[in-house]
């Protein structure tokens, strides 16, 4: 016998019908997870796009006004860091 033969004669032996059963659980709850993820993704769309309907300014004066104050804040946290360093 040859070195091969003697090697797989020691090889598990496996019933096939848990794996089948598993994989096809797997895959199920693989479908259940997709469509879980677009129906929350399909709410999250819907909802944003009313908020944004909902506001009073467009999106990009929204941004532009939080860009400012995120760029005075930074200027000030800067500024403080400076002047204490020094001291």
């Amino acid at each position: 016998m040859s070195s091969c033969t003697q090697s797989s004669a020691h090889l598990p032996t496996f019933d096939k019908a848990p794996l089948i059963a598993g994989s096809a659980l797997i895959g199920i709850g693989a479908l259940i997870c997709m469509g879980g993820a677009a129906l929350a993704g399909a709410h999250v769309f819907a909802a944003t796009r009313q908020w944004l309907h909902e506001t009073d300014r467009p999106p990009t004066e929204m941004a532009k006004a939080q860009w400012a104050k995120t760029r005075a804040a930074a200027h000030a946290g800067a500024t403080a860091w400076r002047e204490n360093a020094m001291t």
